[in-house]
């Protein structure tokens, strides 16, 4: 005998067919990632939420430094002390 696996998303079994294992987080931010198992169907919308809420927090990853030295740069050059 051995163990039936369940998907991660729903919880339902997995046929051998339609299994797909995938990364995915499970701790802070990005750091800690483990295999779970996945319906190819529940993989497309659990992936797709996911990035939908990472998408908030990658933006202000990538504007953050920017606004900072475009601030810098005003400060230094434009309104000079």
């Amino acid at each position: 005998m051995y163990s039936t696996i369940r998907c991660y998303e729903c919880g339902k079994t997995i046929n051998d067919n339609e299994i797909v294992m995938k990364d995915v987080n499970i701790g802070f931010l990005m750091f800690q990632t483990a295999r779970k198992p996945f319906h190819v169907k529940c993989w497309r919308k659990y992936y797709g939420r996911t990035r939908k809420e990472q998408l908030p927090l990658v933006s202000i990853i990538i504007v953050l430094p920017i606004s900072i030295v475009v601030i810098y740069l005003l400060i230094r050059f434009v309104f000079p002390i």
